[in-house]
């Protein structure tokens, strides 16, 4: 009996020592409780601040502690260094950013903290703009400006009457005489004035080209072709959606007007001197001739993220906006 009690104690020994040395008994693992989280595309982008902010989907089943954005100059930001506080749950929040430097490249990327650790979610990058805007007073309207990058740009588009040596601009409303133009003229959209306090009018390419529709000081000038290309590389991927204004395009086509361009759906009028697109189609000229029949132009439609260079024939009517360097 002696004998197999001393066996009975020798095999409960072993069995308590390969359960003590199985790794499978060893500190739980919780690199799946930890939250998951989107990060919000970075609009309202000024000089020294922006806005971001995240989604806190999931807490990992842990409490959430605190969640924000964190941002750098450099890629990967993380919560030991810049960083907002925006609540300790799940759902969505909005952050702002402040403190920044002009004219300077960012990254930033939403996080949240629980008991287990910190999670990230994916990165975005932006660049603040040079400094605040201005106006410009030309021709009986005021024009507020906006810096983005180095150049200065209106918000509005030009609505000028007469050329800067103060000579009238031709205005035409009969498609007829629109169609065979080879000067320069101007009009509102269908004809109705209404539009201009809004949207702006409507110039053809030979307006343009009289290098007069611009002040004569300040710098300003009809943008050119590289003027609009240097625009679009510097907001970067879905510029289109990034100028276009925050309302008035259709089939909800408006954009998140992150550098306050606040480009708006004007139409257009063709060769032929019809009108069309008011609210789906905004386009502007450029200064830059393609070749003896058709100029280079930049557009944005209610259905695109994008800015299109298209060239046109220069008896089209378009927007203009107007440029200068900082």
């Amino acid at each position: 009996m002696k004998q197999i009690s001393t066996i009975f104690f020798a095999t409960m020994l072993l069995i308590s020592s390969c359960k003590k040395d199985d790794p499978s008994t060893g500190p739980e693992d919780k690199s799946n409780n930890l939250p998951v989280l989107t990060t919000t595309e970075v609009t309202s982008i000024t000089s020294t601040t922006a806005k971001s902010g995240g989604n806190v989907t999931n807490n990992g089943g842990e409490t959430i502690t605190s969640r924000g954005v964190c941002w750098s100059t450099s890629e990967n930001p993380v919560v030991s260094g810049k960083k907002t506080t925006d609540g300790n749950s799940t759902g969505q929040f909005t952050s702002t950013i402040t403190g920044l430097t002009a004219g300077t490249k960012y990254y930033v990327r939403a996080y949240a903290t629980n008991l287990v650790g910190t999670s990230y979610g994916s990165q975005y990058s932006f660049t603040t703009t040079e400094g605040a805007g201005g106006t410009l007073i030309y021709n009986g309207y005021t024009y507020n400006t906006v810096t983005i990058g180095t150049q200065e740009w209106t918000v509005e588009n030009l609505r000028t009457t007469v050329y800067n040596d103060g000579t009238a601009i031709l205005k035409v409303t009969e498609p007829a005489t629109w169609t065979n133009l080879k000067t320069g003229a101007y009009c509102a959209y269908s004809n109705d004035e209404t539009t201009a306090s809004s949207h702006g009018l409507i110039y053809n390419w030979y307006a343009v080209f009289t290098g007069k529709l611009a002040p004569t000081t300040g710098g300003w000038r009809v943008p050119t072709d590289a003027d609009w290309t240097k625009l679009s590389d510097f907001v970067g991927s879905n510029a289109g959606t990034k100028l276009k204004a925050k309302s008035g395009w259709n089939s909800s086509g408006n954009g998140t007007d992150v550098y306050g361009f606040s480009a708006l759906p004007g139409g257009y009028r063709n060769f032929a001197g019809n009108f069309s697109d008011l609210g789906n189609f905004g386009i502007c000229w450029s200064s830059t001739e393609k070749d003896t029949d058709y100029a280079w132009s930049q557009a944005m439609y209610y259905n695109s993220a994008d800015v299109i260079r298209y060239g046109y024939n220069k008896g089209y009517g378009f927007s203009v906006r107007l440029v200068r360097d900082k």
